[in-house]
């Protein structure tokens, strides 16, 4: 297998092999992707990737690791999405979407700005996992 040749999945075929991973931006408002993601992830298409994924994107607002996220869980959400996807696909990439919960981690703020848990009476919300067991010490306990 050679990494620039193309690469076919079911329906989809991407032009090489070269993924661009997602990764944690927190760079979005009320789980709108920004301008951010549109240079960011259209840089990695203008640049070659035969695939570029977003970020974990939350299913649900609570399901957000910070208030910092990008989001699926509001119809608007995809109008916001559209450009950027319209982009990637317009510099030859296929667009990828990690889906995420963040589970007992949500409610956390951004690395920058210390990346400890946001409690609700700070603007946070409670986690909701499968478990009742906090992510660490000093998370709040999820339902």
């Amino acid at each position: 297998m050679k990494l620039f040749s193309p690469f076919r999945v079911r329906d989809i075929e991407l032009k090489n092999r070269i993924v661009v991973s997602p990764m944690c931006e927190y760079s979005a408002n009320d789980g709108h992707p920004q301008a951010w993601h549109l240079v960011h992830l259209g840089s990695r298409a203008i640049g070659g990737a035969g695939l570029v994924f977003t970020e974990a994107t939350a299913v649900e607002e609570r399901g957000r690791i910070s208030s910092a996220d990008t989001g699926i869980y509001e119809d608007a959400h995809v109008a916001s999405w559209r450009p950027i996807v319209e982009f990637i696909r317009a510099h030859g990439a296929v667009p990828g979407m990690q889906l995420a919960h963040a589970g007992r981690k949500a409610s956390t703020a951004p690395p920058w700005t210390g990346g400890k848990p946001v409690p609700v009476s700070e603007g946070g919300w409670e986690p909701v996992a499968p478990s009742a067991l906090a992510f660490d010490a000093g998370y709040n306990v999820p339902r």
